[in-house]
């Protein structure tokens, strides 16, 4: 019996980015004055694009930050989150100005040797209101007015709209205020981190601001928002398995892994590390594979069978 797995069905590796990789000292931001065009994950999967103009010491698209500043109001203050920090304790995150739109892109990488295409699909984040969009809601500025009004009933809201360039049309969306209640007890602006569930989005990951303080020139409100922690799920495409009767134990296990094919159909096989990184690459003795040396996590197995088919198990080292 063959079984032909969606993608939905595939084993996947999960693995959150806390953009700590930077290194940042506390209170200082990355905006990419070093004209890079952007930032990116450790394997170099996941990208997040910045345009810096250095004429006018302007940006868009991401910064990484370790801004802790909740008190200045305006727009010397735009690298900072209103929580003072990341989520979860972390120091670095990411701010983004939405110029239009703001986009992450999740590349695809071939799989194995085979053909087959590995893709990083979101499937939640931290979200958190800028310090500047914060006030700005909060009190009213020269530019944007008070969420509320002057009386507080004035039906106001700010969200980002986040879509995939994989699934076209519904979108995710998140409100980092809302006013819009009857009852104004019930009206919020964001200010702690927030877990947005997404639908395990692939591709280009695009983020688009809306705001009901609309003026000539377009939203008065201050086109900024925070992010932290990613999650992205590895998947595998069009991967046609049989019926797989490879067992491995134990599993968890602290190094060696005794895998066990009684039909002997294994030809070769690879291990990949939760980052996406193959450790291991070899024929198939039918005995063990030892990981003792890798560090405590999630592996991906992707056996070669004979006749071609593939197998994959999860491999949990402890």
């Amino acid at each position: 019996m063959k079984y032909l797995f969606v993608l939905m069905l595939m084993p996947s590796i999960i693995f959150a980015q806390d953009f700590e990789q930077y290194e940042l000292p506390l209170d200082t931001f990355l905006n990419g004055s070093d004209g890079n065009g952007g930032f990116e994950s450790p394997n170099s999967l996941i990208q997040y694009p910045n345009s810096y103009d250095p004429m006018w010491d302007s940006w868009s698209g991401w910064s990484i930050s370790t801004m802790t500043d909740t008190l200045t109001r305006g727009f010397e203050n735009q690298y900072s989150c209103i929580s003072g920090g990341g989520a979860e304790g972390s120091t670095h995150y990411a701010t983004t100005f939405v110029l239009g739109q703001t986009d992450i892109i999740a590349v695809p990488y071939e799989y194995g040797g085979s053909g087959e295409l590995v893709t990083a699909s979101l499937s939640r984040l931290f979200i958190n209101n800028s310090t500047y969009a914060y006030y700005s809601m909060l009190e009213g500025d020269a530019f944007a007015k008070k969420f509320g009004g002057a009386d507080g009933t004035d039906p106001d809201y700010f969200y980002v709209s986040i879509k995939s360039s994989s699934m076209p049309g519904d979108s995710v969306i998140f409100y980092l205020a809302d006013f819009r209640s009857d009852d104004p007890a019930e009206d919020y602006i964001i200010k702690d981190w927030t877990v947005v569930d997404i639908p395990e989005y692939e591709d280009t990951i695009s983020m688009s601001l809306y705001s009901s303080d609309v003026g000539a020139f377009g939203m008065n409100t201050p086109a900024y928002f925070c992010i932290d922690s990613p999650d992205f799920m590895y998947l595998v495409n069009n991967v046609e398995l049989d019926e797989a009767h490879l067992e491995i134990y134990p599993n968890p296990s602290s190094g060696l892994f005794f895998l066990d094919d009684p039909e002997s159909t294994i030809s070769y096989f690879s291990v990949y590390n939760s980052s996406g990184q193959k450790v291991i690459q070899d024929s198939y003795n039918g005995t063990t594979i030892d990981l003792s040396d890798q560090s405590a996590g999630s592996y991906l197995l992707y056996a070669t069978k004979k006749n071609g088919k593939k197998i994959t198990k999860r491999l949990m080292l402890k």
